[in-house]
């Protein structure tokens, strides 16, 4: 149950981030190759990718199994009084897609719900600005990851579960990234009551905050909805003002977990 946390968050990030990419006017082959070979990847990024880049065939997995799954994750926290508020979003969007009969599709078809609408007319791109709208999508991406991430070992706390059988688990399954990989160690070594030290892959909280805020704010330009990345950016602005540090010192991204743990 809480390896599909991040299944659940995992499975609509893709379907968000390559349509957010769409909408920037970015070619998706480009992107997706693009996001794999960085450290915005993730073991579903990269089984969903290929199925939007030919048209959602074959049916690997209906838009019903993940439902229910999240639907499984939610009802538990309900019961435990644990709040999740980035599967909760996740299961939102997919009851979305259920009522617009996409329900038997496979879930990467959930990039519908990102192009709705008219598009206005593509202009060519210049490698700057790729680079640019691509920064924007990883951004996206990675603040996702981490919010998913620090609700599923929280969640697994709360639990009782052993967290680095968790980790295990879910680095090494459907559920891993690596933004799993690089903090999650250091969001049990929160859990734990250990100081959390700078972050190994040299990124604060605060830029990851403003990366993503840059992502939500062209989203808004763009008239398009970003259901994750908008409940993540709140998450990890709440995390800062949570923390009463001075916002000029850096903070390792696993303070995120604070949120949950507090």
């Amino acid at each position: 149950m809480v390896h599909q946390v991040l299944a659940a968050v995992n499975i609509l990030a893709t379907s968000e981030g390559m349509g957010f990419a769409q909408q920037l006017g970015l070619d998706l082959a480009y992107t997706y190759e693009s996001i794999q070979n960085s450290n915005a990847s993730a073991w579903m990024f990269g089984h969903r990718g290929p199925r939007i880049l030919s048209d959602f065939k074959p049916v690997a997995s209906a838009i019903t199994i993940i439902l229910k799954d999240a639907g499984i994750i939610t009802s538990e926290a309900l019961r435990v009084g644990f709040s999740t508020p980035m599967t909760g979003t996740a299961e939102q969007v997919y009851l979305s897609g259920l009522g617009r009969g996409y329900g038997p599709d496979d879930d990467s078809s959930l990039i519908r719900l990102y192009t709705e609408g008219p598009k206005d007319p593509a202009s060519p791109l210049t490698e700057e600005d790729k680079a640019k709208k691509l920064a924007l999508v990883q951004g996206l991406l990675r603040g996702v990851y981490l919010c998913g991430i620090a609700e599923s070992l929280v969640f697994a706390k709360r639990c009782q579960l052993d967290l680095d059988q968790v980790y295990d688990l879910c680095i090494n399954a459907a559920g891993g990234s690596n933004v799993l990989e690089t903090v999650g160690p250091e969001i049990i070594n929160l859990l734990r009551g250990e100081t959390t030290a700078a972050d190994a892959a040299g990124e604060s909280l605060q830029g990851l905050a403003r990366q993503l805020q840059e992502a939500v704010a062209e989203a808004q330009r763009l008239k398009m909805p970003l259901y994750l990345g908008t409940e993540a950016s709140n998450l990890i602005r709440l995390a800062l003002q949570q923390n009463g540090r001075d916002p000029g010192q850096p903070l390792s991204r696993a303070t995120i977990a604070k949120v949950w743990a507090a």
